[in-house]
């Protein structure tokens, strides 16, 4: 009764697994594909006695159990994960199994650089719950920027977001990935005409990022209700300085035409 009760938590457990890796390969990324974060850094001598020892009697395998001593479980650091364990010149990779990896540089007189394999499941999760730091790393701000692009496909595949904006005038919003931007505009049969472009702060969702593009929108001249630009009237060189009502428009024009066959 206990084998089978086990067998069936490992059936289970192998089917969520599936089902996971088929929807992060439908998403265009592998459950399996690893990142390497770095849990620390040793270059002082004290600290690389040890390990100096083992790398130079070629002792890798006993190496690489005497660095995972150096991880104390923390939290991965998005601004040192990255997908090779190879980002400096000079670093050569010792050794490294399914869970880490040590990595050699022989400036300033050695360093080893202790780095554990996560998923990329992980570094998924680290985002949405912590969000993007500014200085993380290239291939994490790839990650969230894929991210967003699956939420906006979700988003899109229930209802294209669409903006109405006070003059009554449609724009469509698209998630640009290789900008990083929230596009918006008119649609053509040649695609989205661009006419604000507006970088996605990943610090907020996406629903959040949109509520924020669409007030910026809202506070434009150009589309709010029964405003238009009427160019430079005094001719200083100034295009932009005056947005009236069309009623108050139309009647200075009224009025100036009233003068002048007067005279």
């Amino acid at each position: 009764m206990i084998m089978e009760h086990l067998d069936k938590i490992v059936q289970r457990i192998d089917n969520e697994h599936s089902v996971q890796q088929n929807v992060t390969e439908r998403n265009g990324e592998s459950d399996i594909r690893n990142f390497y974060a770095s849990v620390a850094y040793l270059q002082n001598g004290d600290d690389t006695q040890i390990l100096d020892r083992l790398h130079e009697n070629d002792n890798y395998d006993q190496l690489l159990q005497e660095a995972k001593e150096y991880d104390h479980g923390d939290a991965i650091d998005l601004e040192n994960t990255f997908e090779s364990p190879i980002q400096n010149r000079g670093d050569v990779l010792l050794d490294e199994d399914d869970y880490y990896a040590v990595v050699y540089n022989n400036s300033v007189g050695g360093t080893y650089e202790i780095m554990r394999k996560v998923p990329i499941q992980e570094v998924r999760n680290v985002i949405s719950r912590y969000g993007l730091p500014d200085r993380a790393t290239e291939d994490v701000k790839e990650v969230a920027k894929g991210m967003v692009a699956e939420q906006f496909a979700e988003l899109s595949a229930k209802r294209m977001p669409i903006f109405e904006m006070d003059n009554e005038e449609m724009l469509q919003v698209e998630y640009n990935k290789e900008t990083d931007h929230l596009d918006v505009g008119t649609v053509t049969n040649a695609g989205l005409v661009v006419k604000h472009s507006f970088a996605y702060d990943h610090s907020f969702t996406l629903d959040a990022n949109l509520q924020g593009v669409h007030g910026q929108l809202s506070e434009m001249a150009e589309y709010q209700h029964g405003k238009v630009d009427i160019g430079d009237v005094d001719n200083d060189g100034i295009m932009d300085e005056v947005a009236r009502d069309e009623k108050l428009l139309t009647e200075e024009i009224e009025e100036e035409v009233y003068f002048r066959r007067g005279r």
